[in-house]
């Protein structure tokens, strides 16, 4: 798949696994926004737009069903890959 919209969202609770996928893909040459928690994942889905969202399914706030849920039913969203 090619990712049209170099931005990438990357969902992890874990500050260590967060910060790797940040570094790794920063060195890929992605532009990398980060999320910790399922409701930041929305606001920053919503704010950034990105290419496409790595969500860990389980996550503190909202877990990642919810979340996944919550993007597909929003317009602005919806069309977001999704890796899960």
């Amino acid at each position: 798949m090619t990712v049209l919209n170099s931005n990438v969202l990357p969902v992890e609770d874990s500050k260590f696994l967060r910060l790797a996928d940040e570094q790794a893909l920063s060195e890929a040459g992605y532009e990398v926004s980060v999320a910790g928690d399922g409701e930041e994942a929305l606001e920053v889905a919503n704010d950034k737009l990105p290419g496409i969202i790595l969500l860990n399914m389980m996550l503190p706030k909202m877990g990642g069903t919810e979340v996944l849920k919550a993007l597909k039913g929003n317009p602005a969203t919806m069309n977001i890959p999704v890796s899960c």
